[in-house]
């Protein structure tokens, strides 16, 4: 079959009334080339994944669409036979959506569960034996049990290099985790040579053009940036951005985030002038595509406002972000608690802490209604709640909320991870001022490392 026009997916939506989904797409006279190779390579995956698994798949990691994906594999779970063949890749799909939530410890469950399946029903080298030891160990990863999550992967590598001679997509995502691993533990050659390896084996069995590529030049870019490498880092931050803007449909998350990162880069660098300059570009071409009140336009002018150090233009550039968040036609709820953040961080940075506060407190409300009670991000909310009481001097509040903080912290991270060892040192200086022998003309230093509270998102996987 040949295909004579390229359509450009916008997004999807499920009509529960007429019970089919709505696609909406646009043609495009570019592409075509990509469009067959796509194809192919989709029908490459249909004959070794099950259509049913595929579905889930494409709508969580290709689509973007994880409340959607994770809708559809719980009716799996729940209208499926607990003895079917696929049941197994059900929990898995389960938790590729939790991990995309960043809902560490609900990921690691059903891991597990398709893990003790699969154990049962395969042998020790079975495929799905190697793909369950690469999701779990990678959830090691991102819990900080480093060495735990290497030994996984690396049995899982031995696996998909003895069934798969040449490269695979899935020794690809392997080599992956392995270098993000080594990355984590700092050991930054070790981390070049895996991820350089799998963006290779990305190039060598995906179309030309791919998400899974652009993600792949993304964890390049990531380390470099990590090194201070920021030439390296913003060569392939383009790439990837340049990629997603191609693949991606235009209201995938990934594009924002991307985006972030690019700028982020161009920031840490100090080419505030260039990222401006890159961010109005984007926000004229965003506002022709989508209008003025689109979450993309809102995003962009949330790094418009990091750029600034003007206090009162940083806040009008993040309450246009606000407004348009929050009165838009379907409003993403994670964009309006990462703009309520930026307000927060900036009325801190203006010594506004009870406004700081309000804003936080504001974005925490939302967090619990949306992620489970020992999310990372809700442990990240109250971790800066009670390092802004602890400047005021509220000693008793920044200790309630610090508590709070490590225990959710605790559930999630291994003892040695550096988040830990920071918030305990945090509550250590707050245990001092609050004692009534300390010395009295002594006032209590603010923490020494203050690195943790300018991370709220989770690393991205594959």
């Amino acid at each position: 079959d040949s295909v004579s026009a390229a359509f450009k997916i916008d997004s999807s939506e499920f009509d529960f009334e007429l019970n089919l989904w709505k696609v909406k797409m646009r043609t495009t006279d570019d592409g075509s080339k990509d469009v067959r190779e796509y194809l192919e390579f989709q029908k490459k995956k249909m004959e070794e994944i099950s259509p049913i698994i595929f579905f889930g798949n494409l709508l969580c990691q290709e689509l973007g669409q994880v409340e959607k994906a994770e809708k559809y594999f719980n009716m799996l779970l729940k209208t499926l036979p607990k003895d079917h063949e696929e049941i197994d890749s059900v929990y898995t799909g389960i938790g590729n959506v939790m991990q995309e939530k960043g809902e560490l410890n609900l990921a690691l469950d059903n891991y597990q569960l398709g893990y003790e399946i699969r154990q049962k029903r395969f042998a020790p080298d079975h495929l799905r034996i190697a793909s369950s030891l690469n999701t779990i160990g990678n959830i090691y990863r991102r819990k900080g049990n480093y060495n735990k999550a290497i030994s996984y992967l690396e049995k899982s590598l031995d696996i998909f290099a003895k069934r798969y001679s040449d490269g695979h997509l899935r020794k690809a995502y392997c080599l992956t985790n392995i270098g993000l691993a080594f990355q984590a533990k700092k050991d930054n050659n070790a981390a070049l040579k895996y991820l350089i390896r799998a963006c290779e084996m990305y190039k060598e069995v995906l179309p030309s053009q791919h998400p899974d590529i652009a993600l792949s030049f993304g964890e390049l870019a990531g380390l470099y940036e990590d090194q201070e490498d920021y030439a390296n880092a913003l060569k392939y931050y383009h790439l990837q951005y340049e990629m997603d803007e191609k693949c991606l449909p235009s209201d995938h998350p990934d594009l924002s985030k991307h985006f972030g990162d690019l700028a982020d880069a161009y920031k840490k660098k100090g080419d505030i002038e260039q990222c401006s300059e890159f961010c109005r570009t984007q926000l004229v071409k965003q506002k022709n595509l989508f209008g003025d009140n689109h979450p993309r336009v809102a995003r962009t002018l949330m790094r418009m406002g990091d750029l600034t150090e003007a206090c009162n233009t940083s806040m009008r550039y993040y309450e246009q972000a606000l407004n348009i968040l929050e009165n838009c036609n379907h409003p993403n709820q994670s964009n309006v608690i990462e703009c309520l953040e930026k307000i927060s961080g900036l009325c801190h940075v203006c010594s506004l802490f009870d406004e700081a506060i309000v804003y936080r407190l504001a974005a925490l409300e939302i967090q619990q209604k949306l992620l489970s009670s020992d999310h990372t991000k809700i442990a990240h909310s109250f971790l800066w709640v009670g390092y802004i009481y602890f400047e005021q001097k509220n000693y008793s509040d920044a200790l309630i909320n610090l508590d709070k903080s490590l225990h959710i912290y605790q559930s999630n991270y291994s003892s040695e991870h550096d988040t830990i060892k920071e918030v305990k040192k945090l509550i250590d200086e707050v245990n001092q001022a609050l004692n009534p022998l300390a010395v009295q003309d002594e006032e209590p230093l603010p923490p020494t490392t203050t690195q943790i509270l300018t991370t709220d998102s989770e690393l991205d996987v594959t």
